[in-house]
C-alpha cells in the first residue's frame, strides 16, 4: 500500500436492509483521494566522468562500482557498465533511473553522469574537428616539398603535406580524420593541422650575407 493511499470503510454490514438478510461481504474499503499530487522526481545524483580523447575518439566501456543507501540505514553496491560511444561530446549526460539513493519510501534518486574531456597533449576538439600544431624547420619551408607525419589518436600514421608555406601558423585541412560523429556513422570531422616554422635561433655573419644574398629581390 502507498504511504500516500488512505483507506477507509464504508457501507452496511448487512446487505438488502431486512430482517433475515444474508449478511454482505463485510466491509468495503474505498480510496479517499488526498489533495496531494503525484511526488515530485527527486534531484538526480551527479557525477562527472572523465574520458581520454583517445577513448571518445574509438568509443570505449567503463566500469564504476556505485553504493546505494537505504533510507534503513543498510547500503548495497553494484557494478554499472558505461558503453562510451564514439563521437560523444563534453557534456553529453547518461541516466541511470532509480538506481540511487533511497530518499522516500520507495523512492529512488537517478544517477546522472556527465562526460569530462580530459586535456590532450597534442590535439584540441573543436566541435567534430581536431586541432593539432606541428612545426617544421625555415630551411624545409624554403628549399622545398616538406611532409610532416601526424600520429592520430587510434595510433594510425598520416602525411599531411605543409609545404609551400606564406607564413608562420598557416593551416592545413585533412578531411575525414577528425572526430567520429556520433549521430552519423561513418562520418567524421576533419583534421586542422596548424603550421609553425621554427626559425634559427642565431645566425653568423657570413650565413646572414648568405641570405641577404639569396633572398634579395634581385635573385628571386
Amino acid at each position: 500500500m502507498d504511504s500516500d493511499d488512505d483507506y477507509t470503510s464504508g457501507g452496511s454490514s448487512y446487505g438488502g436492509g431486512f430482517p433475515g438478510a444474508f449478511p454482505s461481504a463485510g466491509p468495503k474499503a474505498t480510496k479517499r483521494k488526498t489533495s496531494q499530487g503525484p511526488a515530485k522526481k527527486p534531484e538526480p545524483i551527479r557525477r562527472p566522468l572523465p574520458v581520454s580523447l583517445e577513448d571518445l575518439y574509438t568509443g570505449t566501456t567503463k566500469k564504476l562500482k556505485i553504493t546505494r543507501t537505504y533510507l534503513s540505514g543498510e547500503s548495497s553496491e553494484n557494478i554499472i557498465a558505461i558503453q562510451v560511444k564514439a563521437g560523444w561530446k563534453a557534456g553529453t549526460k547518461i541516466t541511470y533511473p532509480n538506481e540511487g539513493d533511497e530518499v522516500s519510501r520507495g523512492v529512488f534518486q537517478d544517477i546522472e553522469f556527465v562526460i569530462e574531456e580530459k586535456p590532450h597533449d597534442s590535439f584540441k576538439r573543436e566541435g567534430d574537428d581536431l586541432k593539432v600544431v606541428v612545426e617544421v624547420d625555415l630551411v624545409d619551408t624554403l628549399s622545398g616539398p616538406v611532409k610532416k607525419s601526424v600520429q592520430t589518436l587510434d595510433g594510425r600514421r598520416i602525411e599531411v603535406d605543409v609545404g609551400n608555406l606564406k607564413s608562420s601558423g598557416e593551416t592545413r585541412t585533412v578531411k575525414g580524420e577528425g572526430m567520429p560523429i556520433s549521430k552519423i556513422p561513418g562520418k567524421k570531422g576533419d583534421l586542422v593541422v596548424s603550421v609553425n616554422v621554427k626559425f634559427p635561433s642565431a645566425l653568423s655573419d657570413a650565413q646572414k650575407r648568405d641570405l641577404r644574398r639569396v633572398l634579395s629581390p634581385s635573385s628571386l
